[in-house]
């Protein structure tokens, strides 16, 4: 597989593949067996080389033969002249080729470090004389020697492309080679015979062949052959010139552009930048150019193209002038000074417009991203967020009220980096402080406990559903493990000071019920890591939640850790994530911790002296990053089962239909099973971009979606089952759970065909 390792360093750029003889002609004999032509061609080209040249492999290593006949040694009186010599040189099978190739915008490296055995024999005839005006021939020999030594040496083969862009879609290359190389070592014996100056010759002959073996040498000869090299590879090339040409722009290249660039980007990619920017993408992709993908989208041009995503809403009817001429703001971003409230300009609003770029501006800042004290004059002010009218849900927003927003500083604390001042935002879709009929509800943002921004946008698109269903949000920001994201003085929390966190943010909540109008208990909301912190609420604090709503949520630390060191986890992403989160290796992790016990909630459920609230769990059976098995092993525990892996929920994939919904407990629990769906399967920037998997995945995540959100606002659970459950699976005979388990690998196949 060696022509595949040298292609794939280049795909992985900053490789450098290694390769010895040995293992060179291990490919070479086998040639006709690579899997792809790319890599048959290229090893029939070497082979090619190789019977045209005087080199040969043998057992790898390779093999070099030389004759000459007629050499003079030394002039003078007192000379030698070689006859006849035949050479052997033997690199040996360790010799090690390798190549370095980080992109075509800087050199590529060749370089080989040679162990090579040097033998030759032959003839030679050594005349002794003595100068009497001209030479006088007092003695003449002729003998046979043989001379070995040993070299030790490095050659570097440096290739500069020096692209160009000769046109817009057209990468012109003009190579040049170098060449260099350090004689690192080198010995050698003489033994010459049948002769009577046998040690004066030897000695000779051994001082002849150190001179000629030395680095200035080397460096001479070199530089000939660079010079001859460059000659040849000008003339093979059209003006010295190579043209590649990028491939022509498509819907699937878009596509994959997309997903390759989307799970690192702090806000949604639009397909119209990728189009725009696909030069630059697929530069700095395929060939390496400087400018990296990071840095094309690292402005806030990326944000404000986000727009595009915007549905349209309605907001709740705001005014201007007074009262002789009261008239409703049409667009609210245009907006100026004194708004009012009603439409008779009698009750006063304090109120600022919020443009697109003010929005990106503070949500690309990860300083002030969260950060209450950034911009203390605009606490309380109501506005209207974009980040609310941001259509990336797979149940659309189109046509709802956009919510009013506001800020607060919900808590200061003092930390080892100075003063951590965290937001609160909370949506509604009254600006009425009179109200008494609003229900809570907190909504905690994902990240995996690292990040602000990435997660955030799901909250706020969500936000514009729950306050179109009667609830008032709050979404408080909280302090971060490591330093990726938010301000310094919030940064390099663990997990106990995040909990401590939410649990202030509820009890503020809490707090001001009067101040804000609410009834009844409060509702918690989390995605991902957001989902484990509102698990925590409900479980801890059980008694003073009225629901949980968790998408993709780990539930179990000590299953996950369990996994991982059985191997059935290996996601590299989700092993990082954990050891951060704990603040230690999975090898060194105690799972019988009290950082681990209390974060593993199917054993605190289904301990609890108190009951939790219902709950309502979405996950998708294709979750990469976090397995579905930790949302099933919760709804077991939910039915009271003891043994987590069995119940209600199944841990084995769903072959039969799109989505699976089981009903976990007699008081409204539910959990919503999407075959198709991966981590953050409710985000669907486009119909073909949807982490849901399919068209048809989309719309039952959709579905369950809009079924939360009926659930969320019922003031009352049936607990009838929500269809589609599956516990009939558990009497099954073994082979036909055998049966079950190779449909489901005809079907991860069919869908893999699609994705790919």
């Amino acid at each position: 597989m060696l022509a595949g390792s040298l292609l794939s360093s280049s795909a992985a750029r900053a490789d450098t593949v290694t390769v010895t003889l040995l293992e060179l002609q291990n490919a070479l004999d086998n040639a006709t067996q690579q899997p792809d032509q790319v890599s048959r061609d290229l090893l029939d080209r070497i082979t090619q080389a190789l019977n045209e040249s005087d080199i040969g492999f043998s057992n790898g290593e390779v093999l070099y033969q030389d004759s000459a006949a007629d050499i003079p040694i030394d002039g003078g009186c007192n000379n030698t002249e070689i006859l006849q010599l035949n050479t052997n040189i033997v690199l040996a099978s360790d010799t090690s080729l390798s190549l370095t190739l980080n992109s075509l915008y800087e050199p590529i490296i060749l370089a080989v470090a040679v162990q090579a055995n040097v033998n030759s024999n032959g003839s030679a005839r050594n005349i002794v004389g003595i100068r009497l005006g001209d030479c006088q021939n007092i003695a003449r020999d002729t003998f046979q020697f043989d001379a070995n030594g040993q070299a030790s040496f490095s050659l570097s083969v440096s290739l500069s492309l020096n692209p160009e862009w000769s046109e817009s879609s057209v990468l012109s290359l003009f190579p040049t080679l170098s060449l260099d190389g350090e004689l690192a070592q080198f010995s050698s014996t003489v033994d010459v015979d049948d002769s009577v100056l046998a040690s004066l010759l030897e000695d000779y002959i051994e001082g002849e062949i150190e001179d000629t073996f030395t680095n200035s040498r080397l460096s001479a000869e070199l530089q000939n052959f660079e010079l001859t090299l460059n000659e040849k590879l000008s003339e093979s090339l059209d003006n010295g010139r190579l043209d590649i040409e990028l491939p022509e722009s498509d819907d699937e290249q878009v596509l994959a552009l997309y997903r390759l660039l989307q799970p690192e980007a702090r806000f949604p990619i639009t397909l119209d930048m990728i189009r725009l920017h696909r030069r630059e993408l697929l530069a700095s992709i395929l060939f390496g150019e400087p400018t990296s993908p990071t840095s094309i989208f690292a402005d806030a041009l990326l944000c404000e193209s986000a727009s595009s995503f915007f549905s349209t809403t309605q907001t709740t009817p705001i005014f201007t002038g007074g009262p002789a001429q009261c008239s409703q703001v049409t667009d609210v971003e245009t907006v100026t000074g004194q708004v009012w409230s009603d439409a008779n300009c009698q009750q006063a609003l304090d109120y600022s417009p919020t443009s697109v770029s003010a929005y990106c501006n503070v949500a690309l800042d990860s300083d002030r991203l969260g950060n209450a004290a950034s911009n203390p004059l605009e606490l309380q002010r109501f506005t209207h967020s974009p980040g609310t009218r941001f259509d990336i849900s797979a149940l659309t927003s189109e046509g709802l009220i956009q919510p009013f927003m506001q800020r607060f500083n919900y808590k200061q604390v003092d930390t080892p980096r100075g003063s951590c001042e965290l937001e609160m935002r909370v949506y509604s879709l009254s600006a009425a402080q009179d109200s008494t009929d609003r229900k809570a509800l907190l909504a905690l943002h994902g990240g995996s406990w690292q990040a602000r921004a990435s997660g955030f946008i799901g909250v706020e698109a969500m936000a514009t559903h729950f306050a179109n269903e009667g609830f008032t949000v709050f979404a408080p920001f909280y302090r971060l493990i490591g330093d990726t994201d938010g301000n310094i003085a919030c940064n390099d929390a663990n997990l106990n000071d995040i909990l401590d966190d939410v649990n202030d943010a509820l009890d503020w909540v809490q707090q001001r019920a009067d101040s804000f109008g609410l009834r009844g208990k409060t509702t918690v909301f989390g995605q991902s890591a957001g989902g484990h912190l509102a698990l925590s609420l409900a479980t801890h604090r059980a008694e003073e939640i009225r629901r949980a709503i968790l998408f993709y949520a780990p539930t179990d630390f000590t299953d996950f850790a369990e996994q991982i060191r059985s191997g059935a986890y290996t996601n590299p992403t989700g092993l990082k994530i954990l050891e951060a989160v704990t603040g230690s290796s999975i090898d060194a992790l105690d799972t019988s911790s009290a950082l681990v016990r209390n974060n593993s909630f199917p054993m605190l459920v289904s301990q609890a002296a108190v009951p939790v609230p219902p709950m309502f769990i979405l996950h998708g059976e294709m979750d990469t990053l976090l397995d579905y098995r930790q949302s099933v092993r919760l709804c077991n525990a939910l039915s009271g089962s003891t043994d987590f892996n069995t119940g209600p929920a199944l841990s084995m994939p769903n072959m039969t239909t799109l989505a699976s919904r089981v009903q976990c407990d007699a008081n409204g629990s539910q959990l919503h099973l999407i075959a198709e769906g991966e981590h953050a399967l409710d985000l669907c920037i486009a119909p073909s971009l949807c982490l849901s998997g399919s068209t048809e995945s989309a719309d039952e995540v959709a579905q369950s979606i809009s079924a939360m959100l009926e659930w969320s606002s019922a003031e009352s659970l049936s607990a009838n089952a929500s269809g589609g459950g599956s516990s009939f699976l558990g009497s099954l005979s073994y082979w036909y759970v055998f049966s079950l388990w190779l449909l489901l690998l005809v079907r991860f196949e069919l869908i893999h065909k699609r994705i790919t």
